[in-house]
Parts: structure tokens; sequence; C-alpha cells
């Protein structure tokens, strides 16, 4: 029992550092002192804050009362999900924790992160407070389209700082094309990759996990799960530029339980519980801070 104890506790921080590596949304995971765990695992606290603006000072009243407040709102997950894996029994216990820890890394590159990904974006998309007029980019339109979101939301006062970009690897090729711009780095290496665009961070994410709209998989059949793209609401995203503030992102992953195959009733096998709960949630008064650009419908 110590040792399958023990394989646990190494798991999660594979989990998490896989997560915060390869995520193409990572950066937008909420600030540690924006949320709150709660007693109950499936809710969390967000931060709330109201301002206004400066008043007059009054050499008779002092300093002008006014509402600046924070507050917390709990709010509960949008998505418990989880699955159960099964391992052939493997009675040499550092084996199978090299088996699990390969099985478990694969499953959350190819399986987890890309529906976290797809999770959010759709999520943010459907919330952006500035659109452009949906339709197909090109080598020679792509440029002018990505500097009119960003001056959409330079208007909007978002600060240059707080911007970033993400978009399909399509569209970075079509702005590459559209820029000269070649590196060598070292002997026989050209680098012409386009990491920042007007010191603005570019982020590219597959046009797999970049869509307005996705269904996520209820996964009652063993051999079904995970997202698609919604057939009547998803299209496909070219980019977004965005206040990178404008979006509060939260994951909370959990192995409830690994039994070894003698504690397991159903089958000679380990049998290995992941649970993981996730979110995403824009603060309505950052809606004009995120900028979307999307394929017309249909596509």
């Amino acid at each position: 029992m110590a040792q399958t104890i023990n394989l646990v506790t190494k798991m999660l921080p594979l989990i998490d550092e896989i997560y915060k590596t390869e995520a193409k949304s990572a950066i937008l995971e909420a600030p540690p002192e924006l949320v709150q765990e709660t007693q109950d695992a499936n809710t969390y606290k967000i931060a709330k804050m109201a301002m206004v603006g400066l008043g007059n000072y009054s050499k008779t009243t002092g300093f002008p009362a006014g509402d600046i407040t924070l507050e917390w709102e709990t709010h509960t997950f949008a998505n418990d999900r989880g699955r159960r894996f099964s391992i052939d029994r493997m009675d040499d216990v550092e084996s199978f924790g090299l088996v699990a820890g390969r099985m478990v890394g694969d499953f959350v590159r190819n399986y987890v992160i890309p529906e976290v990904d797809a999770y959010r974006f759709a999520k943010i998309a459907t919330k952006a407070g500035q659109k452009a007029t949906a339709g197909d980019l090109s080598s020679t339109t792509a440029k002018a389209a990505l500097d009119t979101g960003i001056t959409t939301l330079q208007e909007s006062e978002v600060d240059d700082s707080r911007l970033i970009i993400f978009m399909t690897p399509t569209v970075a090729q079509m702005l590459s094309d559209n820029i000269i711009r070649t590196t060598l780095n070292g002997e026989n290496a050209v680098n012409n990759i386009i990491e920042t665009y007007n010191s603005i961070p570019i982020v590219r994410v597959p046009q797999s996990r970049f869509y307005t709209g996705v269904t996520l998989d209820a996964g009652s059949a063993t051999n079904k799960g995970g997202y698609t793209k919604t057939a009547s609401t998803g299209t496909d995203i070219n980019f977004i530029v965005m206040d990178r503030a404008a979006s509060v992102n939260i994951t909370k992953s959990t192995v409830a339980k690994l039994f070894s195959p003698d504690e397991n009733q159903n089958k000679d096998a380990w049998q290995f519980d992941y649970r993981m709960y996730h979110d995403s949630f824009v603060f309505d008064n950052k809606v004009n801070g995120i900028y979307l650009h999307a394929k017309a419908a249909g596509a």
C-alpha cells in the first residue's frame, strides 16, 4: 500500500508539469491571488473587483467616498471529467511505475491538454466583445487583419504589455510569408519563425483545438470521450488577440484511486482512476479586451 501511495504522489507533479509546459492556454492560467479553493472539491472562488474613478478632495469632508470593492464569488466547475485505466498485472512495482508514468504522460499530452485548450478557446471566443467580419485569411490579408485586431484592443485601453496573440500555424505562416525575417542560429541553421509581433507574444494553436464552439463527450463508451467541434455553432478560429487578464482559467487534477492487482476486484490488473476539474471564466467588464477573427459559418 505504501508503494502504491508513493506512486500516486509522484504522478500528480508529473501531470502538472506536462500541462504547464505543453498546454497552449497555460499562459492564461489564473494567478493564485485571484482564486481560492473551497471545502468542496467541485467549487472555487474568484476575486471580483469593482472600482470607480477619482473625485475631488475636500478640505472640509476629506476624501470622496466611492464603491471600490473586492468580493469573492463562488463558482462550480463547469467540467468534472475522468477516466479509468487498466494495466495488466506487473509484479514489479517499479516497472509498473515506469509504464504508468509513460501512459499518464501520453494521456495528458494527447487527450487532456487538447480538451482543456479547446474548451478554453471556445469559451473565450464566445465571450469576445470585439469580432472581425468572419472569413478566410491569406498571405496578403493576414497582417492587415492582425493589425486591425491589435489596434482595436489598444483603442479599448488594453496595454500592450497585457496583450497576447493566439493563432493557428497556418495563419502564422501567412504572417511569416508577408514579413521578411531570417535569423542565423549557429552553423547551418536558419530560423524564420515569428515568435512575437510588435513585441506581442504569439502562441500557435493547432486548428483542432481552435474552434468557436466545442462539445465535450460524456465518455460513456470505453472507446469514446474527449471533444468535438460543435456542428451547429462551431467554426474554425483564425486568431484571437486578447488581454490575458480578461480570462480566468482553472484546472484541478486529482488521482482519485490506484488499485494494485490484488486490490482490484474487477480484473487481474492495476486500476488507475484519473479525475480532473476544469473551467474557463471571462469577466463581464473585460469582454472588450478580446478580439476574435474566425472563418465563416460552416468552416
